[in-house]
């Protein structure tokens, strides 16, 4: 009995580790590998889009996948939402580098807030001593455009989504 006890728990542990491994090929992504290759922004060894589930209404679930575009100032910029469900996305924040501002390229990975307003839902993060991004959803579901508030500086984007 023990020694079926082992075997079971061996095998699941393989099957767990190989499902982990083959799911979170780093650069990889559903996606599309080449959509992320393409930003000219970095980004973290490991990217993994899940597709929001069917109960998602389509405005909130038109967010998943890669955006970029170049925010008012110059600054390249990407968001990159890996899960999202009708309260909350989990996010990669991606920015290039921009001298003049002494700004050096970085990313991070953050959870947000999904705020569903009618047609035009909308994601948030950040707040305090940290930038504040919101990005609303274009018309279309096409295009999503971005503001990023901080110590009262206002920029503005507007992201185009990857195919």
């Amino acid at each position: 009995m023990k020694k079926l006890r082992t075997m079971t728990l061996i095998t699941y542990f393989t099957l767990l580790s190989v499902t982990i491994i083959l799911g979170t090929v780093p650069g990889h992504s559903a996606a599309g590998e080449e959509n992320l290759k393409s930003l000219k922004v970095p980004l973290p060894e490991v990217v993994k889009i899940i597709p929001p589930s069917d109960k998602v209404p389509k405005e909130i679930a038109a967010f998943s996948g890669v955006w970029d575009g170049v925010w008012s100032g110059g600054l390249e910029g990407a968001l990159i939402v890996e899960e999202i469900d009708s309260e909350e996305a989990m996010v990669i924040y991606s920015w290039g580098e921009l001298p003049k501002w002494k700004i050096r390229k970085g990313y991070e990975r953050v959870r947000a807030k999904v705020i569903h307003s009618g047609k035009k839902p909308r994601i948030e993060f950040g707040s305090g001593e940290r930038p504040k991004f919101v990005f609303t959803m274009g018309e279309g579901l096409k295009n999503i455009k971005g503001t990023r508030n901080y110590k009262g500086y206002h920029s503005f984007i507007t992201m185009h989504k990857s195919e």
